[in-house]
């Protein structure tokens, strides 16, 4: 067993206990209930990160994937491309970022504020990749088609000895996946009288 978060409770939010070993993926979802979803996320994340940071001691710790922002006056005077990213985020001991390339409509001279959302993670992804096969992806933003080809890079990863704990807010990956941890939201469903 590489890492095992433990069960979260906070108010109506519930996580149960999961674990994640090299090969696997694990799909944390997260129901869509608009008045604690946000809170949710937040709860996940922060248990995940943390169980990540202390539990796991090996050559290659898990790297949570963050999507590329800059700013507007950046997008506006200096924006980045791909390629530029790419140099200044990645190993430059691996070339796998550059793989990115390969997986659909990404060429080194796009402007990162160009892209589309699972562009943009895909690039994120594999610049992250390039550190490590061990990730944590929020899948937020994403439409089910444009998740689903960020997920199968993930698992792509994760079957040649990676691990992957993803994020979801559909859960289309039940199946998909190594483990499946449904996170629960109980909303209060009180009457005015």
């Amino acid at each position: 067993m590489l890492v095992t978060i433990k069960e979260q409770r906070s108010g109506n939010i519930f996580m149960p206990s999961f674990s994640v070993s090299d090969g696997e993926v694990a799909v944390v979802y997260l129901p869509d209930a608009r008045d604690v979803s946000g809170e949710a996320r937040k709860m996940a994340l922060d248990a995940i990160l943390a169980a990540t940071d202390t539990e796991v001691k090996t050559d290659a710790p898990f790297m949570y994937v963050e999507e590329p922002h800059q700013s507007l006056m950046g997008r506006l005077f200096k924006p980045v491309t791909v390629k530029d990213y790419i140099r200044k985020y990645a190993s430059p001991a691996n070339r796998l970022a550059a793989s990115v390339y390969d997986a659909g409509d990404v060429y080194s001279d796009d402007k990162l504020s160009s892209l589309e959302g699972p562009e943009r993670k895909l690039v994120a992804l594999y610049t992250a990749l390039s550190w490590s096969n061990r990730v944590i992806i929020d899948l937020s933003g994403l439409a089910p088609e444009g998740a689903a080809r960020v997920f199968n890079v993930v698992k792509q990863y994760a079957a040649i000895g990676g691990a992957g704990i993803v994020l979801a807010y559909h859960d289309d990956f039940r199946n998909d996946c190594t483990t499946f941890v449904p996170v629960e939201v109980k909303v209060n469903t009180l009457k005015a009288v």
